[in-house]
């Protein structure tokens, strides 16, 4: 567990006694495995003013994105979107903010977490406020959201060169990948707007006027990055579109060759079932060039369908 105080000075102290009970605001920081050894002694109920059922919701909650608004206060589960190299992974972060505390839950303490705990220690910042804690937290959340969308829309962009350039080889395959990594941040937006505007409207009396100030700047750039993943998802439609109709031009290309063929081969087959009727009395049977006739016939017959098809512009 990681703790800070939020002094009346507005500073930020570590806590090192770490279930002393203060009579200022806290920032404390849990992984899941912290609570139900707290839980377990009973230790927990000193430090946070919760009951069983805020327990059980921080340890058995499903990992959906999530916000839940109370009189005195806002639970919710957000997620973070992290590039691992290879695909996005998500870490989800359970969050309880009141007046005097704000309480974080994750499933082991990331990175990212981490990176961020020792940025705001090192930041000379006047005016730490629960509030304004909360908003870095959630700014970093999205902080490298436009590098990954933009990544995901250049990616887009080179399957949309493929089809027009009609290599679709890998097109499904690479479209349902992409189609799954604008599903994660879709969902990633939404619950941020709910607690941004319910911070906004500070009904309880959570941050300060400054406070308020900062989440309305954050509001903009999560509206933004969620009217931006709107965008690159209807940009798969159309390349999706674009892809269905080059496959339409492909196939409707393989039928005409095939209807140029058949047609080539119609006269052939009509000189063949002629010629191949056993009458007596056809001219041709017994002349000794007749072999050579049919044989001349075939090709001009093919010949003539060619110069045909291609005076027409089939060919």
């Amino acid at each position: 567990m990681q703790g800070f105080d939020i002094t009346k000075e507005q500073k930020i102290i570590p806590i090192h006694d770490k279930m002393k009970q203060m009579d200022h605001a806290a920032w404390l920081i849990f992984t899941k495995e912290e609570i139900e050894n707290l839980k377990q002694s009973g230790e927990i109920y000193k430090r946070l003013q919760l009951n069983e059922f805020m327990l059980k919701r921080w340890l058995d909650s499903e990992k959906i994105a999530k916000v839940e608004i109370y009189a005195q206060y806002d639970f919710g589960i957000l997620q973070k979107i992290i590039w691992n190299g290879k695909n996005y992974k998500t870490e989800f972060i359970y969050f309880l903010i009141d007046k005097n505390q704000l309480v974080i839950v994750v499933d082991e303490l990331g990175d990212w977490l981490k990176e961020f705990i020792q940025t705001l220690q090192k930041d000379k910042v006047d005016g730490y406020t629960l509030g304004y804690v909360f908003y870095r937290i959630l700014d970093d959340i999205i902080a490298e959201d436009r590098g990954h969308l933009e990544e995901i829309q250049s990616c887009i962009e080179h399957l949309e060169n493929d089809v027009l350039n009609d290599v679709v080889q890998h097109f499904l395959k690479e479209m349902s990948e992409l189609k799954k990594q604008i599903a994660i941040f879709k969902g990633h937006y939404d619950p941020l707007i709910d607690i941004i505007e319910d911070l906004i409207g500070n009904d309880n009396e959570i941050c300060t006027r400054e406070d308020v100030r900062y989440f309305k700047i954050l509001k903009n750039r999560v509206s933004r990055l969620n009217h931006l993943i709107d965008q690159i998802n209807e940009y798969t439609t159309h390349v999706r579109e674009a892809y269905d109709a080059q496959v339409d031009i492909q196939l409707n290309r393989i039928m005409k060759y095939f209807t140029l063929m058949t047609s080539l081969f119609l006269p052939l087959t009509l000189i063949v079932g002629w010629y191949g009727m056993n009458f007596t009395s056809m001219p041709e049977i017994s002349w000794k060039y007749g072999y050579f006739y049919v044989i001349i016939l075939s090709l001009l017959s093919s010949v003539v369908c060619i110069w045909w098809f291609k005076k027409k512009k089939w060919l």
